[in-house]
């Protein structure tokens, strides 16, 4: 104990001290040992000591900070948490020094032992005065069990190791073989001390700069251990450093074999990974970017969309990619892709022909359509912003919803825009397409055998409709909490809980007229008011209610037209009844357009004032302009015609009957 620097009477016949972590004022420990402390090693009146406890205490005298004192019904006594932790650390250490010894006798080393561990009561006990009292506080503020009993070992575990097995290892250190014949508060000193005969030999090696290995008796094989570090983190949880063992077993392999051994532990690794953790596998290499991204449904549909490709033309490229780059998979199934529109209404499409009713002999002109409902557009677009955005239909302001055609590029295209807007002045609008129709010109006649019909019944529905809210039930397949919204005729229900659309109408004047019943009118009759071009150019005093149109003004002309059969200036630019139920007060009118006609008449006048009065162009290149401008349109207009012919239905007839006609007049 004096080599240690434990100061004390084993048997118990004077006070002695334990070892711990804390520090330890040296004269109170000479004041409760008896003046029997060494100060030799040190010459500071403070340094790092190790104390658990005090056996006895001098009559009179207080015992040093950070122990525990003996008391005669309490064997050993309580210990804190840091005490305790440092009694295992001590445990390994202890009994390799004690071991040190030059033929030391068992009972002399287990008694030392068993002492600084407090596995056995001393006759210190019979000595200790007063109560325990416990100097140091405890860290963790919770109350210290008493340590357990010495465990009794099991039987499987009690099996003695025959020494010739092992012979290295009992040449050293017989009791390293043992297991479970000194186990204390659960911790097995003999299994210790093998553990630390390991690390002193992993220690040597590493200060040798030697291997860590072995040879079996043959001398061809053997075995070279690598280290695999293992941490704990502060949640008590074990992690091995992988990187850093691999690293290891790939630095003993000699330079000849590097690549050879490189390839063996990739392939090794990546069988590992692929059977046991492929989806974690793929899921790091697409973080990193290595192996692409299987493309979702959305995606799908915004490549489709933007590239303007058809659902086999992106089959055919898949294909490509899997054959060419070896792809496995570009993207999710196709039926996903399809799915994007089970929640969509259903899309009519047709085929008409347009016959000319001013040349009935002219080759029919072949119209595509499609078309969508109007009432199931405008719910579905509805209820996809209140619920996407967790609206209350309480604080709804106003719902406008505005329909909109025009015609530009050989097409005619009906779209609507629904806004909506919060009383706390937030608002939210999405468009969303109706129909297109593949004209050269939107005539009436073409407009109402595709497209019209449809769309002018459900405008007109949801004009004369208010919106009723409702919370979806179990039955609807939906949360109960999405709002369900339906149409309802104005007057014609009871909830309390609507809200009534505003309805608007906007377009080009030529689409605005055929809605209003002034179709070709456009050019000559003001759609809004009464007047003629030449009338509302001199005096257009549309203060008068009498001079605005509205459509019970409409349908009186019409009936009057009717009537009269009339078919000049008294018609007053009414062809037919107004399409539309939306007042004419909110139709709108497009200022984009008569910006564009004002711009284009400006432009017109400013060339002919600069070829005119500027460059003073001669009369022949006006005709030569003119005549140039003529052979552009003429040529447009055969090219019309000639694709109008290719496409007719009779094409096949009409050319025969072109042929033959040909024929006879060269055999002629």
């Amino acid at each position: 104990m004096g080599r240690f620097e434990l100061r004390g009477d084993i048997y118990g016949k004077g006070g002695r001290v334990e070892l711990t972590d804390g520090y330890i004022n040296y004269t109170a420990i000479e004041r409760t040992m008896g003046g029997r402390i060494d100060h030799s090693t040190t010459n500071l009146k403070s340094a790092m000591m190790c104390v658990l406890r005090v056996g006895a205490v001098a009559p009179g005298e207080t015992p040093p900070s950070n122990t525990a004192i003996n008391r005669e019904d309490d064997e050993p006594p309580r210990i804190n948490k840091q005490m305790r932790r440092a009694k295992l650390n001590l445990a390994v250490d202890l009994t390799i020094k004690l071991r040190s010894f030059d033929e030391p006798r068992i009972e002399d080393l287990s008694a030392v032992s068993d002492w600084v561990l407090m596995i056995n009561p001393t006759a210190a006990t019979k000595m200790s005065v007063g109560l325990k009292r416990k100097c140091a506080d405890d860290p963790f503020n919770e109350p210290i069990p008493t340590p357990p009993m010495p465990i009794t070992p099991s039987p499987i575990s009690n099996t003695p190791t025959h020494p010739n097995q092992f012979p290295a290892l009992s040449s050293i250190s017989p009791d390293a073989l043992l297991r479970g014949k000194r186990v204390v508060n659960g911790v097995d000193l003999d299994l210790q001390l093998f553990q630390g005969m390991i690390h002193d030999s992993v220690k040597y090696c590493d200060m040798h700069n030697e291997p860590l290995q072995f040879q079996y008796s043959n001398g061809k094989h053997g075995v070279r251990l690598i280290k695999l570090p293992m941490s704990k983190g502060n949640d008590g949880r074990v992690t091995p450093n992988i990187k850093k063992c691999v690293d290891e077993m790939l630095s003993v392999v000699s330079e000849d074999f590097r690549d050879d051994a490189n390839d063996i532990v990739v392939d090794l690794l990546l069988d590992y990974l692929l059977k046991r953790n492929k989806s974690k596998l793929m899921e790091k290499l697409r973080e990193r970017k290595m192996v692409p991204r299987v493309m979702d449904e959305y995606d799908c549909a915004a490549l489709l969309d933007e590239s303007c490709i058809k659902i086999w033309q992106w089959r055919k490229i898949q294909q490509c990619l899997k054959l060419f780059m070896d792809i496995p998979k570009v993207s999710v199934a196709e039926k996903h892709l399809r799915a994007l529109g089970v929640d969509h209404g259903e899309i009519k499409h047709g085929t008409y022909y347009y016959s000319d009713p001013s040349n009935p002999s002219k080759v029919k002109e072949e119209v595509r359509y499609w078309t969508k409902d109007p009432v199931y557009e405008f719910i579905q677009t509805l209820e996809g912003l209140i619920n996407g955005y967790s609206l209350s239909p309480l604080e709804i302001d106003y719902i406008h919803i505005v329909h909109g055609g025009d015609h530009g590029k050989n097409k005619f295209r009906f779209a609507s825009k629904v806004i909506l807007c919060m009383k706390n002045g937030e608002s939210y609008s999405q468009v969303f397409g109706l129909a297109d129709v593949a004209c050269r010109k939107d005539h009436a006649i073409i407009l109402d055998n595709t497209c019209m019909p449809s769309l002018v019944e459900g405008i007109n529905t949801i004009e004369e409709c208010d919106i009723l809210f409702s919370y979806a039930s179990e039955d609807d397949d939906k949360d109960t909490n999405t709002l369900i919204l339906n149409l309802s005729p104005t007057h014609r229900h009871v909830s309390t809980f609507y809200v009534k659309p505003t309805s608007f109408l906007a377009g080009d004047l030529a689409f605005l007229a055929v809605i209003m019943g002034k179709e070709d009118f456009s050019s000559s009759w003001c759609n809004w008011c009464k007047y003629s071009k030449a009338e509302w150019q001199v005096d257009c005093d549309v203060n008068i209610n009498d001079m605005l149109w509205d459509i019970n003004g409409i349908n009186f002309q019409v009936d009057c037209n009717v009537t009269h059969r009339f078919t000049d200036a008294r018609m007053r630019g009414v062809r037919s009844s107004p399409k539309s139920l939306i007042p004419f007060s909110r139709i709108i009118f497009s200022g984009l357009h008569a910006g564009i006609g004002i711009g284009n008449r400006l432009i017109d006048h400013l060339e002919e004032l600069i070829d005119v009065d500027v460059e003073n162009i001669w009369h022949e290149e006006f005709q030569l302009r003119a005549s140039k401008e003529s052979s552009e349109n003429d040529i447009k207009h055969f090219r019309h015609l000639k694709q109008v012919w290719t496409k007719s239905p009779d094409r096949g007839r009409l050319l025969q009957k072109k042929r033959d006609r040909i024929k006879r007049w060269m055999l002629s």
